[in-house]
């Protein structure tokens, strides 16, 4: 790589680092002063060094030192960015907010669910601001809200937290990033609408656009059920999305069009370029282009909501709409590197966003293996020729960014690079011919040819997604992925990569060591799973569930509700299930049915063994009725669960136990007189609300 005309690459190797480091800092209460003062410390050092050490061998010394001033900037960046939301004040009662909705209302199963921004009056009079999520009781009034509405509510806020469950997914961490440390309830007697009086007139003017467009597309296209896809390839809008049409997506490897991103500025880029070409001819075209192009991807990137895709895509754009207009020697890594260091120092906790990862790796990918991998074939057919240079880019792009798309979403397509050779060039003529149709929505003959013309591409891309699922092996499901691995398998694409294009044949021995390692740690993590057995007894809202584990086998035991709804299953084990390396799974009806197998597990409604540890759940006193006519039972762990009333003492007369767990379905009346209960009698307990999930290794 040559460094010398890439100074950003070297640049944001080290600020990632250190947002990396300070992250794990933001429980700490720092102050700024100490923080600048080695910050200081640290510039004057490298200004001697810089002054004394002029040599061309000790420069290393000045190198070393101010990229450790970029890594500590960018530690106390991240730090100070995020210690008012890890140390925001906790509301012991209710309280009066004023509040502005950030976002656009989307509908749940039971509430409308909304970003707001809460301003309030701290202990000294001072104005202070927080977002939270807010979830809104179900009415015509909270439908109605929309982004830059202000409301009066009376409530508490409340802190965040995970459930503790193995492997899941980090939901309050993922909100510490983007600024939310907290959520409240509201019911209709809990907010009073004040007015429309957005903070930001920009966005909110580009929102209303954005609806008034929506309701031209919702009018003119021609088969109504393409709406949907067509809202959230052309603006961003994808609230209207249901469950089965994204799961086509995502299995046929095409959700990239549905999530306005590079794709999308990148045609309006194009479209533009075209456009604006004229202008080169002219003694100042050049600097004329340079300006349009950057205001029409910029007003795009308004209309779309400036969502964080569309606005880490606009930036980069913009640096290579300036680097390439006014003709400066250019680079293309150090131009990349440059937008992501600008978006890192404007707001750090992007580089935790799952978007801004596939992205630059995306961009990283077909920058580095787009050319060498088109260079493979060449077709003197213009129209084969085309194919393959959209199939080298996809190619491109899925190398570098399927490792950490596995990581989060443990599915690879397998028909990705024969999907995108449709899906790319039928995105392309939706985007044009979308934007032609928001141009001419006001007369109504051509507003009506765009609209079913627009229909049509939506409708023959919808066709061709739903259709991959009936290919043989349509994708890889339940990939095991962590980052350890993530990186590994980094490394063996980029030697790979140097390797089979560059002929650097003496990179063999690295890639044969990582290939040793990565086979020699997975090798010992299938071999533990296999003979591991465990009981894991999750902490999930509503639910009583309760995983028994043999090796890559497992039964699960819940209510029937659980058991019958799929899609729960998936949100609350999915993760579980693959760490654990779980292939096969038999669901039973918690307290219902009898199962056993020959070795190790045998099942009687609420009384279960699991090789030499004995289980039995109780739910109430009369549970305690099957065992009276022996004089006591002897159990290594005694289960409560739901919302009866149960008392403790009284059950000692009848079952003798090691410990006791408190089921997440047990409400916290109860869950407080039996940790007070157990406290008195010095029993050992369990609380899954209180300490997460409950993981037993069995032997």
């Amino acid at each position: 790589m040559q460094w010398s005309v890439r100074p950003f690459v070297r640049i944001v190797i080290f600020y990632v680092s250190g947002i990396i480091i300070g992250n794990n800092f933001n429980y700490l209460d720092i102050s700024i002063e100490p923080a600048l003062l080695v910050f200081a410390t640290l510039l004057l050092i490298n200004a001697l060094l810089s002054k004394f050490f002029t040599s061309y061998k000790n420069r290393w010394l000045t190198g070393l030192v101010f990229y450790c001033m970029i890594s500590l900037a960018a530690a106390i960046n991240i730090y100070f960015t995020n210690k008012p939301i890890y140390q925001a004040p906790i509301f012991n009662e209710d309280k009066v907010f004023i509040a502005e909705v950030l976002s656009d209302i989307r509908e749940t199963s039971k509430t409308f669910r909304a970003e707001l921004l809460l301003k309030y009056e701290d202990s000294l009079n001072n104005i202070q601001k927080e977002k939270v999520i807010a979830y809104l009781e179900k009415s015509p009034d909270a439908a109605s809200l929309g982004y830059g509405d202000k409301i009066s509510i009376i409530a508490k806020p409340l802190v965040f937290g995970n459930k503790g469950n193995p492997a899941e997914f980090d939901y309050k961490t993922y909100l510490l990033h983007r600024g939310i440390a907290k959520s409240l309830y509201l019911k209709k007697s809990q907010w009073v609408f004040l007015g429309h009086n957005p903070t930001n007139k920009l966005i909110s003017y580009a929102r209303l656009l954005r609806l008034k467009l929506l309701e031209k597309l919702r009018e003119y296209l021609f088969f109504k059920d393409t709406y949907p896809v067509a809202a959230a390839i052309l603006v961003g809008y994808d609230s209207m999305m249901d469950d089965e049409t994204q799961d086509d997506y995502i299995k046929a490897g095409a959700m990239h069009i549905l999530c306005v991103s590079g794709l999308h500025v990148g045609v309006i880029f194009l479209l533009m370029t075209q456009i604006l070409n004229f202008l080169l001819r002219w003694k100042y075209g050049r600097l004329i282009r340079i300006v349009l192009l950057l205001l029409s991807i910029w007003a795009y990137a308004l209309l779309t909501g400036m969502s964080p895709s569309v606005e880490r895509s606009a930036i980069m754009f913009s640096f290579f709409i300036v680097g390439q207009g006014l003709r400066r020697p250019k680079d293309s890594y150090n131009t990349l590197a440059a937008s992501a260091f600008v978006m890192l120092a404007i707001n750090p906790n992007l580089l935790f966003s799952v978007g801004f990862q596939l992205s630059y790796s995306a961009v990283l990918g077909i920058i580095a293996l787009y050319k060498p991998l088109y260079k493979l074939l060449y077709f003197r057919n213009i129209f084969l020729n085309y194919l393959w240079s959209i199939l080298s880019v996809s190619i491109a792009a899925q190398l570098a960014t399927f490792p950490i798309a596995s990581h989060y979403f443990h599915y690879f397509a397998n028909y990705f690079w024969l999907i995108n050779l449709i899906v790319i060039p039928a995105s392309f003529a939706i985007i044009v011919s979308g934007f032609v149709f928001f141009i001419f929505s006001g007369i109504p003959f051509l507003a009506g040819a765009l609209g079913a013309l627009t229909s049509f591409f939506v409708l023959a891309i919808n066709y061709v997604v739903s259709f991959v699922e009936y290919f043989p092996y349509y994708g890889l499901e339940n990939i095991f992925m962590p980052w350890w691995k993530t990186f590994l398998i980094y490394l063996i694409i980029a030697f790979g990569f140097h390797i089979l294009f560059f002929k650097r044949i003496r990179l063999l021995i690295y890639l044969a060591a990582v290939l040793f390692i990565l086979s020699g740690i997975n090798t010992i993590y299938v071999f533990n799973n296999l003979k591991a057995s465990k009981v894991i007894c999750y902490n999930i809202n509503n639910h009583d569930i309760i995983l028994l584990k043999t090796g890559p086998k497992s039964v699960i035991l819940s209510d029937k509700d659980f058991i019958n709804d799929n899609k729960l299953q998936q949100f609350a084990l999915k993760n579980s299930l693959i760490e654990e390396g779980i292939k096969t799974k038999k669901l039973l009806v918690l307290g219902q049915d009898k199962y056993s197998d020959e070795h190790t597990l045998f099942i009687d409604r609420n009384f279960f063994q699991f090789k030499d540890k004995r289980f039995l759940i109780v739910e109430n006193q009369g549970d305690t009725k099957m065992i009276k006519h022996s004089n006591n039972i002897n159990v290594d762990y005694l289960m409560v669960l739901g919302k009866r009333n149960l008392d403790i003492k009284s059950i000692l007369y009848d079952i003798s136990f090691k410990k006791l767990i408190i089921g997440s379905t047990v409400p916290i009346w109860k869950q407080q007189k039996i940790i007070a209960q157990c406290t008195e009698l010095g029993l050992n307990y369990y609380s899954l609300k209180q300490n997460g999930a409950f993981v037993e290794e069995i032997k």
